[in-house]
């Protein structure tokens, strides 16, 4: 259950304490991009493990906050530790339905302007360098059907925001990554906790879960974890809470 994962997590206080950092693929001076790494120390015969957090905003495959810069990240991590580990904040569904449609040709990545327009499309050059590379690619986000039963439920225990749903509906467009959080919170702040803040809790226990096994595994391989900008500061605050 949620709170079981929630107790696991805890436990990892214990034995993971890492040395969180800000980790920069662009010039000084040019600040913002949504990235930080944890750094687990090494202890005896146990190596060091490095675990990369990278925020995506929706649909953009260039510039800041995009598949391009994380891309840049995904390179830099193999030339250090090709045995790396690729995580993404997505339902294990729709990890499987991105490989299977979007398998690499070639060895070559498929251009953006095929992509534009799918769901998660952002994701898709890191998973697919993932492919290339022919290295593990695991979901740690729950499914969709849960996001909308809690969500569901909340709205039931609360028909003043029920109410507001569809005036919502019209004007979700207008915002996206975390500016989309901002708006939700701000008219729907019982429910949207369901949908941002669980879904984030949920996969920085996993994440942490990953790392406790490359732990005791004693293995020193790096991880990087992609996740939408609309949850990435939440997932990175629940990072240092659990680690």
């Amino acid at each position: 259950s949620f709170r079981n994962m929630a107790g696991i997590a805890r436990v990892c206080q214990a034995c993971l304490r890492p040395r969180v950092s800000q980790f920069s693929l662009v010039p000084t001076g040019r600040a913002g991009f949504a990235t930080c790494a944890f750094t687990v120390p090494s202890r005896g015969s146990t190596p060091e493990q490095t675990l990369f957090v990278a925020g995506l905003n929706e649909g953009k495959f260039f510039g800041q906050d995009s598949a391009e810069e994380t891309l840049k990240l995904v390179e830099r991590v193999a030339q250090h530790s090709p045995e790396y580990t690729l995580l993404f904040g997505i339902s294990d569904r729709r990890l499987a339905e991105l490989e299977q449609d979007n398998k690499v040709k070639q060895g070559r990545l498929t251009p953006s302007r095929d992509l534009e327009g799918r769901l998660h499309c952002e994701m898709i050059p890191v998973l697919q360098a993932g492919m290339v590379d022919k290295r593990p690619r695991k979901h740690v986000g729950r499914s969709v059907f849960t996001d909308q039963v809690h969500v569901a439920r909340l709205l039931w225990k609360n028909p003043q925001e029920a109410r507001k749903v569809y005036w919502a509906f019209w004007r979700r467009r207008h915002y996206k990554d975390a500016e989309a959080r901002s708006f939700w919170a701000k008219y729907f702040p019982v429910s949207s906790y369901a949908y941002f803040e669980e879904r984030a809790h949920i996969i920085a226990i996993r994440a942490t879960e990953h790392m406790m096994a490359l732990r005791k595994q004693e293995m020193n391989d790096s991880t990087v974890l992609v996740v939408n900008n609309d949850i990435y500061d939440l997932v990175v605050q629940h990072l240092n809470d659990f680690l």
